[in-house]
């Protein structure tokens, strides 16, 4: 099978288009380039990751609406959000990170959500919401605001977790205090 380079795009209503070589894609708000042997990794608000093998999307052309992702995969593009999205190369020797707003924090290593699963579980919300996922080199540095206060964290102080863990605790709340967002520093 020849290995090529290919763009996909997911517009707002969640219809992919795979077409050939690293262009860009009109009305896309996704738009990502990658090997046509690699994985499409979609992670969610919900706790979910859907996987889709490039090579068996079938390739659109440039009118064409393309198809539709809750039928390639299951996502649910009504019910949740995509809150990081890539090529599983894009994410290979990273850490997947994830921010609740209950103020726990688990680093998973990329690896562990490798799986045949179109759809599978990437992290228990235990009755709290996701602020944010990053993928990010291990012992990185960030930098969490909240809207009292910004905090740096490094990451070579918290251990990596398996995906079925909690996380750790990295933040007890002032009386009003909510999470706005986490970056890398």
């Amino acid at each position: 099978v020849k290995v090529s380079d290919v763009t996909i795009g997911i517009d707002r209503f969640f219809y992919l288009k795979l077409q050939d070589g690293k262009i860009s894609v009109p009305n896309a708000k996704y738009c990502i380039h990658a090997k046509s042997n690699e994985k499409l990794c979609i992670f969610t608000d919900k706790g979910n990751l859907y996987q889709l093998k490039l090579s068996q999307i079938p390739k659109s052309k440039g009118t064409e609406k393309g198809s539709p992702l809750e039928i390639l995969a299951g996502f649910k593009g009504k019910n949740e959000n995509i809150l990081l999205i890539g090529s599983d190369q894009d994410f290979q020797k990273k850490q997947i990170l994830f921010l609740l707003k209950s103020g726990y924090l688990k680093q998973v290593p990329f690896e562990e959500y490798q799986s045949n699963y179109k759809a599978i579980v990437a992290t228990k919300l235990y009755d709290s919401e996701l602020v944010d996922i990053l993928a990010i080199p291990p012992k990185s540095k960030l930098k969490l605001k909240t809207n009292k206060r910004e905090l740096s964290l490094d990451l070579s102080s918290i251990d990596s977790h398996k995906k079925s863990q909690k996380g750790k605790k990295i933040l007890t709340f002032r009386k009003g205090e909510e999470i706005q967002s986490i970056s890398e520093k």
